[in-house]
């Protein structure tokens, strides 16, 4: 790939060629979309809206997944002909608890939980064998709100309690799974862009996190542009550049979360090259737009929002330091963190 910046060169130098997924060279682009009884119609009505085909739809799930109503919406995904990118969180509804510690994991708490999301997932990829199903389980577990962040009390900064919750899940997962239908499942471990929720030297450094080659598939950043909201960002409109390349975050932004950033090439070299999502990828809308609207958004940006995302579209394409990047979803929704998408 090109590369547009003298930095580049410098930050790559020590990588080696990615080894890319089957699916072949270039980005595959993904959307989030909330889920509704018409799932099949808004996933059309976005793709024609968009003037694209997405070939991934993300959902999020906490564990304790609908499992009666979540194959009839799978269903309805793979009846357009998308791949479902899967957002599991070991909480109670998708928030930490006590009950859902990483040890309970281990301890095999939750095993039933674990094996009736494989039958789902089996059910699925025996049904549409051309379709892979991306498990993104625990993410960004490198920041306080996930459940499998280790500093909760109930994890006991423990890096290794995290890893073998991890790894426990993983396998008894694909031991639901027959030969063929572990080929169509990626499972993905992925990161928030921040590095970590406390200093690099501690329980939450998104290094110390990774689980280990053989029980990842594809890793995973993610990072939004919060506009001026107060505490969701850095109180800034940020672009993608700045939220995925902390070299040049620290040029432009001073010592907000100076040294904690993810770079993709950090994490390439972390994952010995796994190749990458781009999740939750989007920014808040564009100030100056929002009159007559209902309601006030809790953040603008002053960067125009279609902007950002075909600027942001075009560095993960063309720059460099995404080179190991195989897939970009748009986050397409109100974030309850701070923003309308």
């Amino acid at each position: 790939m090109k590369i547009r910046l003298p930095l580049c060169s410098l930050l790559l130098a020590t990588l080696a060629a990615p080894a890319f997924p089957a699916e072949g060279p270039g980005i595959m682009l993904g959307a989030f979309i909330p889920a509704t009884w018409k799932y099949d119609e808004d996933i059309r009505a976005f793709d024609e809206a968009a003037g694209r085909s997405h070939t991934h739809i993300m959902l999020f799930c906490a564990f304790e997944y609908d499992f009666e109503g979540g194959p009839r919406l799978l269903d309805k995904v793979g009846r357009c002909g998308k791949s479902p990118v899967i957002c599991w969180q070991s909480g109670l509804n998708g928030k930490p608890d006590p009950a859902f510690s990483n040890r309970s994991f281990i301890d095999g708490r939750h095993d039933d939980g674990i094996r009736a999301m494989a039958r789902q997932v089996g059910n699925f990829v025996a049904k549409y064998p051309s379709l892979p199903v991306y498990i993104r389980w625990a993410h960004e577990a490198n920041i306080e709100p996930a459940p499998a962040w280790p500093g909760h009390p109930w994890n006991h900064n423990s890096i290794e309690e995290y890893v073998r919750m991890f790894r426990h899940v993983h396998d008894l997962f694909y031991a639901q799974l027959d030969a063929e239908q572990r080929k169509r499942v990626v499972w993905t471990w992925s990161v928030n862009y921040l590095g970590s929720a406390e200093g690099m030297e501690t329980y939450s450094n998104w290094k110390n996190l990774y689980p280990g080659d053989d029980v990842v598939d594809m890793t995973g950043l993610s990072g939004l542009n919060y506009g001026d909201h107060p505490t969701a960002g850095p109180g800034f409109p940020v672009t993608v550049q700045w939220l995925y390349l902390p070299i040049l975050r620290e040029m432009m932004a001073g010592d907000y979360r100076r040294g904690r950033g993810v770079s993709p090439v950090e994490l390439a070299r972390v994952s010995n090259g796994k190749p990458q999502g781009i999740f939750e990828f989007g920014s808040v809308e564009t100030r100056g737009r929002w009159a007559g609207r209902a309601g006030m958004p809790p953040a603008l940006s002053d960067i125009p929002k279609e902007d950002w995302i075909r600027q942001g579209y075009d560095s993960l394409a063309k720059m460099g330091e995404f080179g190991f990047v195989r897939l970009a979803v748009i986050y397409n929704d109100i974030a309850t963190s701070g923003g309308y998408w």
